[in-house]
């Protein structure tokens, strides 16, 4: 991009137009760096700052000037967004210190994003991020995307990141996380002990997103017990190589329930199994007794079932009325349909029909034609109620469950014969024609 792009930029700055609230800002060519630092000294407009890189730069590029150009970026008085986009510049480097020097004044920032940087420093340089991110109380989204380190500071021994966990575990307005490496362990590893913390500790988070680290039995456990009563977070992404303690720990994650827990996504990722078939059916048993998570997805090499594996998910599937998406590394020919199905049954409530006592012959109904293009569907709602094509009272029995449909001409509950037998004639005839045979058709 050439010069003219700032150029632009500083003089939109300069007026402090109310309208100018977001600007890119190019790395390539950061010539007349002063003019522009004093253009950014000037402004009290703007809100967001997208800072990217098309091409690669050699590391000239970080003079006292650029420095000083970031933090009085980092002034701005409304800044509530910093985006650092390095994508195509095939291997750019991002000190972490003028990442810290960049937010540390940021007093309004609420979201920071981070997507395919070299990340370069020492431990104390990302202990000073760290820090920098305390000051950040209004904080409620950070995105550290495909970035990645130095090779001297992936050695197992070491939690680079660990410092900046523990300080968003502090985070009081912390909402959404996602770190993701861009190549496995290329961000470190990551310790049980402050992945645990950031779960049980941070006050409000809803989202976290964690990719291409080596987690284990080890972290399992401790999210496990950090996700005992948490009743903010509602999404939950990571990879994993478990054993059978992990693989436990996992089941308890499962079998959470609306009482202690709120999550209604989770993808995990299998790099490795131990136990495989047998783990599989006592994770599918273990969602038997969740009622809260909408969305589940096992992929990764150990994420193949077996035939029983995938039939125990469908078994689950039929006292589950809460999952409304369930995928898995390989889809099953023969099984699919009947998970399909299921899922599907969920998604337009079968929840309501099956538990709900206030639920109505009209709300069958109403759930009948809008799954009128599946048979499948259609077919196994009817059998479990047939009085959705009479208006006879009957028993209506399903798997875990038996209650009394009762069919009222009068939706107000009133036992008045003042009408004459002909209504009732019409109500019959509605029983059986507000559902048809061209309804059923797909």
């Amino acid at each position: 991009m050439d010069n003219g792009h700032l150029r632009r930029v500083a003089y939109r700055l300069r007026q402090n137009n109310s309208s100018f609230e977001r600007f890119h800002l190019p790395l390539d060519d950061l010539s007349n760096v002063t003019d522009f630092t004093r253009a950014l000294a000037s402004n009290s407009t703007v809100k967001e700052v997208s800072i990217f890189c098309e091409f690669l730069m050699d590391e000239s590029w970080l003079s006292q000037e650029v420095w000083r150009l970031f933090r009085t970026l980092g002034r701005l008085p409304k800044l509530e967004r910093i985006v650092w986009d390095f994508i195509g510049s095939d291997g750019d480097k991002l000190p972490v210190s003028l990442l810290a020097a960049t937010i540390r004044n940021a007093s309004k920032l609420q979201v920071l994003e981070l997507s395919c940087v070299h990340l370069t420093g020492s431990l104390d340089d990302f202990q000073t991020f760290s820090q920098a991110l305390r000051q950040k109380p209004k904080l409620q989204k950070l995105h550290i995307y495909a970035c990645y380190l130095s090779e001297e500071y992936r050695d197992s021994s070491r939690y680079i990141l660990g410092p900046v966990l523990e300080e968003m575990a502090r985070l009081p307005n912390l909402q959404d996380a996602l770190i993701t490496a861009l190549d496995f362990n290329s961000l470190g590893r990551l310790s049980s002990e402050s992945l645990g913390n950031l779960l049980h500790l941070s006050p409000k988070l809803r989202n976290l997103v964690l990719g291409e680290f080596a987690l284990d039995d080890q972290h399992l456990v401790a999210m496990s017990v950090a996700l005992e009563n948490k009743r903010t977070l509602k999404e939950l992404s990571f990879g994993c190589e478990l054993g059978a303690p992990g693989a436990e720990a996992l089941c308890n994650i499962l079998r959470s329930n609306s009482n202690v827990s709120s999550l209604e996504t989770l993808h995990v990722h299998l790099a490795y199994l131990d136990g495989g078939e047998g783990h599989h059916v006592s994770i599918a048993n273990a969602l038997r007794e969740n009622d809260v998570l909408k969305r589940f997805s096992l992929f990764g090499s150990s994420g193949n079932l077996t035939n029983n594996a995938f039939q125990a998910f469908v078994d689950m599937m039929e006292t589950n009325y809460t999952l409304e998406e369930v995928e898995f590394q390989d889809e099953n020919e023969s099984l699919q349909p009947q998970l399909d199905m299921y899922l599907k049954l969920n998604t337009q409530g079968r929840a309501k029909l099956l538990k709900d006592e206030t639920s109505t012959r009209q709300d069958w109904i109403n759930a009948l034609l809008e799954l009128r293009e599946d048979l499948d569907c259609v077919f196994h709602l009817i059998s479990l109620n047939p009085a959705i094509l009479s208006p006879e009272d009957i028993n209506l029995t399903g798997r875990g469950t038996k209650r009394k449909l009762e069919f009222s001409d009068d939706e107000d509950g009133d036992d008045e014969d003042s009408d004459d037998e002909d209504s009732d004639d019409e109500d019959d005839d509605a029983c059986t024609s507000s559902y048809s045979d061209d309804d059923l058709s797909s």
